[in-house]
This record gives C-alpha cells, structure tokens and sequence, in this order.
C-alpha cells in the first residue's frame, strides 16, 4: 500500500511536469507566432518601400529625361547623375528584395518550429493521458485489493 501510495504520488509529480512543459510549450509557441506575425509585417513594410523605390526610380528618370531635352547642355552631367541614381536605387532594391527573401525563409522556418511544437504538445498530452489512465488503473487495483482484503477479514471474522 506505501508503495502504491509512493507510486501515485511520483504520477502525480510526473503529471504536474507534464503540465509544466504543455505551459512552456504554448507560451513558446505564442513567442513564435509573434515573432511570425512581426516578422510577416516588416515583409508587407519592406515590400511597399521596394514598389516606392521603384515609383520614385521611374519618376526621377522622367525628370532626368525632361531636363535632359530643356537644357541640352547639362545633357551629360544629368545622364550620368540619373544613371548614378537609378544603380544606387537597383542596388537598394535588390538589397531589400534579398532581405524580402530573408524574412520569407524566416516565416517558413518559423511556421516549421511551430509545426514541430505542436507536434510536441500532442505527445505531451498523449504522455499525461497514459499517465492519468496509468495512475486511474493503479488506484483501480489498489481499491480492488483493499476491497478484497477487507471482505476476507470480514469473512474470517
């Protein structure tokens, strides 16, 4: 009986770390997914910074193209001025789709801890049920035996 009792207090030790972990897990899991969501939004930021550098490179070529035809004598010193703009804009550009790339490899590597967490959880509670159901059959047969042994005092008596 002690060691049944001994027994049920180590399941129910085990039972509340078990608890603990699903708790670890799902706050980890609420970090990831923050993180996922703030890093989804400076994807949609730098997105829309890349189509505006895009808007103002096609604008400020215009420009050039207009200032270029009214003052042909700045004809050169515009052209090479534009192309300087537009290569350090390309190059802007391309760093920021490059960092784009970055943060979508980001999301599905988070998407895929999340994944796997979530796989964690369910083992977890599939670990707590087959605790819980170990600890409820150990307290069955310790009932049973006590119940038998009371009926054969009582049968002796």
């Amino acid at each position: 009986l002690v060691a049944s009792q001994e027994r049920i207090v180590d399941l129910q030790r085990e039972l509340m770390l078990g608890a603990e972990e699903i708790a670890q897990l799902q706050a980890r899991h609420t970090t990831t997914e923050t993180s996922l969501r703030v890093s989804e939004d400076q994807c949609h930021q730098y997105q829309t910074i890349v189509e505006q550098l895009r808007h103002e490179i096609t604008d400020e070529h215009a420009a050039h193209e207009e200032a270029v035809k009214a003052e042909k004598e700045k004809y050169r010193s515009l052209q090479d001025e534009a192309a300087a703009a537009a290569t350090q804009a390309t190059s802007t550009a391309d760093k920021l789709a490059a960092r784009v790339t970055d943060l979508e490899r980001t999301r599905r590597q988070l998407t895929a801890e999340i994944d796997g967490l979530q796989e964690d959880k369910k083992q977890l509670q599939l670990h707590v049920q087959k605790t819980e159901n170990s600890f409820q059959s150990q307290r069955l047969s310790q009932e049973q035996h006590h119940t038998a042994a009371l009926q054969e005092h009582q049968h002796q008596s």
